[in-house]
């Protein structure tokens, strides 16, 4: 019993070792993962993805003069859409609009009040046309978040590419290309 009692308390410290360096792996592969998740957001988007929270306003409104709407699918809240060239130039010379075309952005910009300019947006939701493959079930689209923080819009790394939350409503709208305010576009309609 001596001589297994003795073994035991020299492989107890080295299987304790073992264990350690397994959960600091684990510790290692998780924080990887939540890096490449953030990498993740940052490379959805296409290279000018800072501009986007500075030009997006400058994009084709979904309404005539930028007016702002409900959005019921957002949950009531007052949001101006806007679409980026390659959205709108598809939209509008295309044979048939859906699927929109790879590179093509939506930008929604939540606002307080219909009166109040998108430049005091408190958030923008943003999705984009990736490449054939990217989420095929899906529409192959990606999604992000800007929030405003002291002043300024910045991008949520919290919020994954392929967001199930945003994809989980937009499934919805699987015959428009998972995408509801094209067709608020093309008839100029507000809700």
């Amino acid at each position: 019993m001596s001589i297994q009692r003795s073994n035991f308390s020299v492989l107890a410290p080295m299987l304790l070792v073992i264990l350690s360096a397994c959960g600091l792996q684990k510790y290692n592969d998780n924080m990887a993962d939540k890096k490449q998740a953030e990498a993740n957001v940052v490379a959805s988007m296409p290279p000018e993805k800072p501009d986007i929270l500075m030009e997006f306003a400058k994009w084709t409104p979904v309404l005539d003069g930028d007016k702002a709407f409900e959005s019921q699918g957002h949950g009531g809240i007052i949001v101006r859409s806007y679409l980026n060239e390659i959205a709108t130039s598809h939209i509008k010379m295309a044979p048939q609009v859906y699927p929109l075309a790879q590179g093509s952005i939506l930008a929604k910009a939540v606002v307080a009040t219909e009166s109040t300019p998108v430049a005091e947006a408190s958030r923008v939701y943003v999705m984009k046309k990736e490449a054939p493959g990217f989420d095929p079930e899906n529409g192959d689209w990606s999604y992000s978040l800007a929030k405003r923080v002291d002043g300024k819009l910045m991008m949520d790394s919290s919020i994954s590419p392929k967001e199930v939350l945003c994809v989980s409503c937009h499934v919805k709208f699987k015959k428009f290309d998972n995408v509801k305010t094209v067709e608020f576009y093309r008839m100029k309609k507000v809700f």
